[in-house]
């Protein structure tokens, strides 16, 4: 300003670009994340080791409990884990002090069947709180398999083979769930 006027005018400028390009791949790895979340076939919780709750249920996991997104939300992995919730918070501090990250469990679904799980459990920071990303696997059919082979190891070689085929549907009627199991030996001509 000289003599009241206005002689000039000073402009800044804040180059930007960088910073833009920051904020857009941020984004875009934000994006990725979601889609291998969103779009995975395993079945994923991101749960509150604290609280319990489930913070998030990808679409795999909502198909395979059973409830809605919204229903498993309002939920704590307590409601599923068939173990008792003072189990469940001790093997949670366990894992968290040990280190571990693989565990089998009995988890409930919606319609009350209760299947074997593997859970592999990893940390992850989200706005300061640190969760637990989980990846669940159905292992109910490998786990009655293994039980029956230890049993066919176990028996096979302590029994007769008449006490051995006693056994053999005393034990096939309890993992079917079935009152009777009929086993019929064909004898040749």
């Amino acid at each position: 300003i000289q003599d009241g006027a206005e002689v000039g005018l000073v402009i800044t400028f804040l180059d930007v670009t960088s910073r833009r390009q920051i904020e857009a791949k941020l984004r875009e790895s934000e994006e990725q994340h979601r889609s291998i979340f969103e779009n995975n076939h395993s079945v994923m919780l991101i749960i509150d080791p604290n609280s319990k709750a489930i913070v998030d249920a990808n679409p795999a996991a909502i198909t395979y409990y059973g409830w809605t997104h919204q229903q498993l939300q309002q939920m704590r992995i307590t409601d599923i884990n068939t173990l008792h919730p003072d189990q469940i918070s001790s093997g949670l501090e366990t894992a968290q002090q040990q280190n571990l990250h693989h565990f089998h469990f009995k988890h409930r679904l919606a319609n009350n069947s209760i299947r074997d799980v593997e859970v592999f459990s990893s940390p992850i920071k989200s706005g300061g709180t640190t969760l637990l990303f989980l990846i669940i696997h159905d292992i109910t059919e490998r786990k009655r398999l293994e039980d029956t082979l230890f049993f066919l190891l176990k028996c096979g070689s302590s029994f007769s083979n008449a006490d051995f085929f006693k056994a053999l549907v005393q034990y096939l009627a309890q993992a079917l769930v079935m009152d009777h199991v009929c086993i019929d030996r064909l004898l040749e001509d």
